[in-house]
């Protein structure tokens, strides 16, 4: 008999790990979004570092389009780094720095992230 206590499906492991040999998991609390304004969706993750360490950010991305990670038509930055699938994090504060910080998504870790973003957004 399953229980009738209700379950916060909030931090989803995905399978990898990052180059640095970091987990990553997607928060489902609160939802991805995506900002048809701006071509953005918006989401949290949490990272967990080989000693266990886990801390969450706040980020956002152009590389989800139709629920698959691909660019978004409408947005581009025309940086090279553009090329393949990125995010950045998306601190408030950080949000006028023109340094935001990028991180590309070069891993089996962190393509699955971009994946599980992009499929619950579902553009």
């Amino acid at each position: 008999m399953l229980s009738n206590i209700s379950v916060d499906a909030r931090t989803i492991w995905l399978p990898g790990k990052t180059n640095g040999g970091s987990r990553l998991a997607i928060e489902t609390s609160p939802q991805p979004t995506y900002n048809p304004a701006t071509g953005l969706t918006q989401f949290f993750y949490g990272i967990q570092d080989g000693q266990g360490q886990y801390r969450t950010h706040k980020a956002e991305t152009h590389w989800c389009y139709q629920g698959i990670v691909q660019r978004h038509p409408k947005v581009g930055f025309g940086d090279v780094r553009d090329d393949s699938p990125i995010w950045y994090l998306a601190d408030p504060e950080l949000d006028i720095d023109p340094d935001v910080p990028i991180i590309s998504a070069d891993s089996k870790a962190s393509l699955n992230l971009l994946k599980a973003v992009c499929a619950v957004v579902n553009l």
